[in-house]
């Protein structure tokens, strides 16, 4: 009996996850959509990378660069969906 009356509240939880120092805090990432101009350009990024590595499109200086055309549209992706603006 003695242990039920310290256990916290729901409400105590939920208090105290809005503050840093507290223990059972959690950070939420504020995402945001990526701009249409910036959208478009990842997409095209690695629709290239992946029409080059399967031969579709035939481009000389950017052949062996398939597999970071790809990872550089998916990382543009995440970067302007972390920050705001981009």
């Amino acid at each position: 009996m003695l242990q039920d009356r310290h256990r916290p509240t729901a409400q105590a939880i939920s208090t105290s996850a809005r503050r840093p120092d507290s223990v059972v805090y959690c950070a939420i990432m504020h995402l945001s959509a990526p701009k249409q101009s910036t959208w478009l350009v990842a997409l095209a990024l690695g629709v290239l990378g992946v029409l080059l590595h399967y031969g579709v499109v035939h481009v000389g200086l950017l052949a062996p660069y398939t597999f970071l055309l790809v990872v550089g549209g998916l990382a543009l992706l995440l970067v302007a969906s972390i920050s705001k603006g981009l």
